[in-house]
């Protein structure tokens, strides 16, 4: 199979949410075609399903540096560090898409988002919370750093969370 058939054959295993396999067909058409951004901005967007937060971040940064002006690595790029909890660092990568789609309204809306968490005094302490044996082992379960991810961004979800949720309540 040629490149383009690898990548539409992950798009249809990515669309099912077999993410195992998606990786699979993306990985083949990275290597076919290692200077195509979409196969690295597919790939991204597959690792980050799969909450591998890290290796979306690098798949986008190399969509990103085979073509600089691509806006869904930027917002793939963004996505990632907001999981990474590098809340600045996804404000500087909106900022720059911003700068080249002055219009785009996904990226406004996401950097509002952003900013927001930024203003938000538990996002500083998000990183404590793999090191606190009190909530470490939690940290591991994608449900629940999902729940804190939306918690974060509301903070009446994020108090009936403390007061509720027994791992929250956990000595």
């Amino acid at each position: 199979m040629n490149a383009t058939e690898w990548k539409e054959k992950g798009n249809a295993y990515l669309k099912n949410k077999e993410y195992t396999e998606a990786l699979k067909c993306y990985d083949e058409a990275t290597i076919l075609e290692p200077n195509n951004h979409i196969h690295f901005s597919n790939r991204s967007a597959c690792n980050f399903n799969m909450s591998n937060y890290t290796k979306a971040l690098e798949d986008a940064e190399k969509a990103i540096s085979i073509k600089s002006d691509y806006i869904k690595g930027y917002q793939r790029k963004a996505s990632a560090q907001e999981k990474l909890n590098l809340i600045e660092e996804s404000i500087n990568t909106l900022n720059k898409a911003l700068e080249m789609d002055p219009n785009n309204q996904a990226v406004k809306d996401s950097l509002a988002e952003m900013e927001a968490a930024a203003k938000n005094p538990f996002t500083k302490n998000f990183p404590k919370l793999f090191t606190d044996p009190r909530t470490s082992k939690y940290m591991s379960d994608p449900q629940f750093t999902n729940l804190l991810n939306m918690a974060m961004k509301d903070q009446t979800m994020l108090m009936g969370l403390v007061s509720k949720d027994p791992r929250f309540m956990d000595d």
